[in-house]
């Protein structure tokens, strides 16, 4: 599997993030568009490809997307450039429409990729949680949910982060299921790559 994402950068800081720059707005669902088979949605080939590959290797990852899937919840994912010392993923409330609620995950750049399983696996953690809260309608309500299920991570000018203990275990458990999935494959080929060929008799 390749080791290297878009960049690098040290340390792991992800958390769900209630910035006072982010946007309310309704978001209009478009009815007559079909509905993929997923509420994950990327516009990203490499984030489509992280999220394939977490699908079929890890089964935490899987049962997360079903509990999405199964909600009103419709996940954006993006990469993004944060100022230094940011975190490494964030969760952000983006509006509610059509009877659906919208979240952005994005994803910092400069990760290789096995960090990457990580902060993805962490994140739609959050994402599963704000599905279980229909409560959750705004960054407001977003905020007190967190305050009751979570802690305060980091605090700045603009907003405040909130952490829970279910995500950081989560990302860490996608990251350990693909990899050691990546190493059984990797492990079942190499004797067929280096076996000799069988002999045949006239």
């Amino acid at each position: 599997m390749p080791e290297k994402g878009f960049c690098q950068l040290a340390g792991l800081i992800v958390t769900i993030a209630v910035a006072a720059i982010a946007s309310t707005a309704s978001v209009h669902a478009d009815d007559s568009v079909p509905a993929p088979v997923t509420h994950i949605r990327t516009t990203s080939p490499e984030l489509r490809s992280l999220v394939d590959d977490s699908m079929e290797r890890s089964s935490t990852f899987r049962a997360l997307v079903e509990r999405i899937d199964a909600s009103n919840v419709i996940v954006y994912l993006a990469h993004t450039s944060f100022k230094p010392a940011g975190p490494d993923g964030r969760l952000v409330f983006m509006g509610t429409g059509g009877g659906r609620r919208y979240v952005l995950i994005q994803i910092a750049c400069l990760h290789t990729r096995v960090d990457e399983f990580a902060i993805l696996g962490h994140e739609i953690q959050h994402a599963a949680e704000v599905a279980a809260a229909p409560s959750i309608v705004d960054s407001a309500s977003l905020a007190r949910h967190y305050q009751t299920i979570g802690f305060i991570a980091r605090q700045w000018q603009h907003g405040v982060a909130f952490e829970t203990r279910a995500a950081t275990d989560s990302g860490a458990q996608v990251q350990r299921e693909v990899l050691d999935a990546f190493h059984a494959e990797e492990a079942a080929a190499r004797p067929a790559a280096h076996a000799p060929a069988a002999a045949t008799r006239n």
